[in-house]
């Protein structure tokens, strides 16, 4: 049988072997096997007397960990098989933490290690107290997004003011329940053993970024699908689920590109970053960046950047800036209507043109 996960062969004992013991039980357990090389061919071992008497105290005594100690005989050769159990606690071997993962044995530093060790104890980090953390808003957990969107309102974004008839609208510059959403999710899947959430107000875009890569089973492209929910932090997410504010997992995504659609400004922009996951609200929706992923030409892109910097684009303009004729600028300008891109104001012929729509398809 050739080493795998579970299985190690030795040709003779060497007490540094005492690595792979503890890589072992703080796995999935396995066997070590001294008197077999890495074919899986049998070379035996002479005094393996002594090492039946020696090794089960080694393991005890360096690791703590209690290990069957077989002695095994084939062909008239004899080896010796230790059978390492899971251990429920850290194990660790002159205070390096070792861990078997495929048929290699790694040491355990930083971030994994901290991780390891509360895994093993059954503890996650919302568990923990952090006691040099500073309060940047006091309440409990489920006060916590309310509060940081009334930061937000009040002190960093405005609320331009509209009209729908007579009635008038006072709306944030972003939609308050994709901001709300994405604050959310940012508490959920931080992770807790790192750094801070970051929220950065711009004039023309809002940045919150939280520590934590995606699970493996997950893309950025695959958030924007139906996908299951894997919650960093399955306490606090179930908290907040009971209380209300999450209606159902894994539509936290989408809950923010609807609200962006309502809004009409560009899709949330959602990137894994310095270890963590980023999310930009956009303001303005008619960017060179946000152009360019509409279904049209760059023409098209250079009319309408000319329309938003001078407030409107004629048919003669659009041919001086793109050197084309005049049917061919209009069908491009057509298409930019019946894509609500563009809105035409007058009527046919010279004193027509064409301001942003304020509203895409």
């Amino acid at each position: 049988m050739p080493e795998h996960q579970n299985i190690e062969y030795k040709q003779s004992w060497r007490d540094e072997y005492l690595k792979w013991i503890c890589g072992f039980a703080n796995a999935q357990g396995g066997k070590i096997y001294i008197g077999i090389d890495d074919n899986g061919n049998i070379t035996g071992v002479d005094d393996y007397g002594k090492l039946l008497d020696d090794l089960p105290n080694k393991i005890v005594n360096h690791l703590g960990v209690v290990a069957d100690v077989n002695l095994l005989k084939k062909n008239g050769k004899h080896y010796i098989e230790i059978d390492v159990p899971v251990n429920t606690v850290p194990i660790s071997y002159h205070g390096i933490y070792h861990y078997r993962t495929g048929s290699t044995k790694q040491e355990l530093k930083g971030n994994a290690l901290n991780q390891f060790i509360l895994t093993k104890m059954g503890v996650s980090w919302e568990q923990r107290p952090i006691p040099e953390a500073s309060i940047m808003v006091k309440g409990n957990i489920l006060d916590m997004a309310d509060k940081v969107m009334d930061i937000l309102d009040t002190k960093y974004l405005i609320r331009p003011i509209s009209y729908k008839r007579l009635q008038r609208i006072e709306g944030l510059e972003y939609p308050e329940q994709a901001l709300r959403e994405a604050i959310l999710n940012s508490i959920i899947h931080k992770d807790y053993s790192r750094t801070n959430v970051f929220l950065s107000v711009y004039d023309d875009k809002l940045v919150i970024w939280n520590p934590g890569e995606l699970p493996e089973t997950l893309t950025v492209e695959k958030l924007k699908e139906k996908h299951g929910s894997e919650p960093r932090n399955r306490l606090i997410a179930n908290v907040f689920f009971m209380a209300g504010y999450i209606e159902s997992w894994g539509r936290g995504i989408e809950i923010m590109l609807e609200g962006c659609k309502e809004y009409n400004i560009p899709e949330p922009v959602i990137t894994e970053e310095q270890g963590g996951l980023s999310v930009t609200f956009l303001k303005e929706i008619f960017t060179s960046d946000y152009l360019q992923t509409l279904n049209i030409n760059e023409r098209q892109i250079k009319g309408v950047l000319y329309a938003k910097e001078k407030g409107s684009i004629k048919n003669a303009e659009y041919q001086e800036i793109n050197e084309l004729g005049r049917t061919v600028a209009a069908e491009e300008l057509q298409d930019l209507v019946n894509k609500r891109i563009l809105q035409r104001v007058g009527t046919t012929g010279r004193s027509a043109k064409y301001i942003l729509s304020n509203r895409v398809e």
